[in-house]
């Protein structure tokens, strides 16, 4: 299956947001959103897909990158508004919808026969991908899948769930709770491992680190804990790595995961803390308030310490996810650039969305 890029001004911008569409006459125009999924289509949206932004496409970090987020968009609703027209006489075509994710790789759903097409990046190894989805998949509930080897693609089927946000608070909190216990028995059941991928992001981790330390602020941030060995010491397992609310569903009177670009080796402790950290504020504020400390002590090996310990390693656990989940935003597009200043303001951010609040709470 080819691609290509349709566009009403000659030069291609290197931005996130860009419209494709299918050839051989059967293709697809959506305005694409920053990072995810897409709007406009003739046909009804599975709800838990449909939360595409205007504000998506546009960046105050400079008028540069303003003026280019604003062509983007005026090129992606000419596209939209001269491609439906063919669309809505496409009726007989399976592949309705075409996403570009902030992952380079590539969406199409078959809304005919419900299922998923996702052409994973060119640099994603097929094999491996595939071995860490199947071990995660063997303790946490996700959505089945098979691959193809062929065209480096994974197809599942479309699940018609509800989105988290749909369910009742109650049910997210036991839901929650209930997705920590196996996050708790996956990581018990799993022989540490040490192979080249880890070796790799351990190398580039400790790499950035050294450089952002350089800068005052968060050089203070990390003043009270010692880093590169934790970094080192740490049990690394295969992790979704982007378990934020929009990437659960509840279907089949339980949470599945959905939204695999690629599973990743990471710190034992970052998926389970990313279904809080990740997922919708009141969560946060929930865990804030203790709601899901039994899991934590838990999923954490907490057990058999004093108050005051307990809430300093939370602290630290946080200032690690913080570190990893700026990792992971500066390195999810896999094209081998990986942008210092980027990764410090992303830890400036986790510092002030996730750590000050739970040490004002807790008085540290």
């Amino acid at each position: 299956m080819n691609f290509f890029f349709f566009s009403f001004f000659k030069k291609k911008y290197s931005l996130k947001k860009k419209s494709y569409l299918l050839q051989n006459g059967i293709y697809y125009s959506p305005i694409f959103s920053k990072g995810n999924i897409f709007i406009k289509s003739n046909i009804k949206i599975p709800q838990h897909l449909n939360f595409t932004k205007l504000e998506n496409y546009f960046t105050l970090q400079s008028p540069k990158l303003f003026f280019k987020s604003f062509i983007i968009f005026f090129n992606d609703l000419l596209c939209t508004l001269f491609s439906s027209i063919i669309v809505n006489n496409l009726n007989n075509s399976n592949y309705v919808i075409a996403i570009i994710t902030n992952q380079s790789d590539y969406l199409f759903i078959n809304l005919k026969e419900n299922k998923i097409i996702r052409f994973l990046n060119s640099n994603v190894q097929l094999a491996q991908y595939n071995l860490k989805r199947k071990i995660f998949g063997n303790y946490i509930n996700s959505v089945p899948y098979k691959v193809n080897e062929l065209n480096n693609s994974i197809t599942e089927p479309l699940i018609l769930g509800k989105s988290f946000s749909e369910i009742k608070n109650n049910l997210k909190i036991l839901e929650i709770k209930k997705i920590l216990i196996k996050f708790k028995i996956y990581n018990s059941n799993l022989e540490k491992i040490n192979n080249h991928e880890i070796k790799k992001i351990k190398f580039e981790i400790t790499k950035l680190i050294k450089l952002a330390l350089f800068n005052k602020k968060i050089s203070n941030i990390f003043s009270n804990i010692n880093i590169l060995d934790s970094i080192e010491s740490f049990k690394f397992i295969p992790c979704h790595t982007d378990l934020s609310y929009r990437n659960l569903m509840y279907y089949n009177n339980e949470l599945i995961v959905l939204d695999f670009p690629d599973v990743n080796y990471f710190p034992f402790f970052y998926d389970s803390l990313s279904v809080i950290f990740l997922s919708e504020k009141k969560i946060f504020e929930l865990f804030l308030n203790d709601v899901f400390k039994k899991e934590i002590i838990n999923t954490l090996d907490l057990d058999n310490q004093s108050t005051d310990e307990f809430k300093y390693r939370i602290s630290n656990y946080i200032l690690f996810f913080i570190i990893f989940h700026a990792y992971r935003k500066v390195t999810q597009l896999n094209n081998n650039k990986i942008n210092l200043i980027d990764f410090k303001k992303n830890i400036s951010l986790g510092y002030e969305k996730w750590y000050l609040p739970y040490i004002k709470k807790n008085n540290l």
